[in-house]
């Protein structure tokens, strides 16, 4: 999945019924912004981070969020960077089953966010 040029990751069509429309969700009141990537995600490990290029830093703080909070069914927003882009990121849980996450990434506007993951 190429991550740096804006396209999209596709699932098979057995996947896609499962999946959620995610609304656009407004950046820290700053307007609206359009998903630059979305991927499922089954639990962080070095090749999933080495595929999507995702920090290994914004790995294991979303992991960890996630192991604590995941019954509770929120959506968690974090600051990350991939390839050197930082985008805010979106983990909504239970969404394809109780242990699988669909991850979100928008583009983070300049002077907006603070690094920390924090409820939605």
């Amino acid at each position: 999945v190429v991550v740096d040029d804006g396209q999209r990751c596709t699932f098979s069509p057995e996947r896609r019924r499962f999946l959620p429309h995610i609304p656009r969700l407004p950046l820290l009141g700053k307007g609206r912004v359009r998903p630059v990537m979305r991927f499922v995600w089954n639990g962080w490990n070095s090749e999933h981070v080495a595929r999507h290029r995702i920090s290994q830093a914004l790995a294991e703080q979303v992991a960890q969020v996630a192991e604590l909070e995941k019954k509770e069914g929120v959506r968690f927003a974090g600051v990350g960077t991939v390839n050197g882009i930082r985008y805010r990121i979106v983990l909504m849980a239970g969404m394809v089953t109780d242990e699988v996450y669909v991850v979100t990434c928008y583009h983070l506007r300049r002077g907006s966010g603070s690094g920390k993951l924090r409820d939605t």
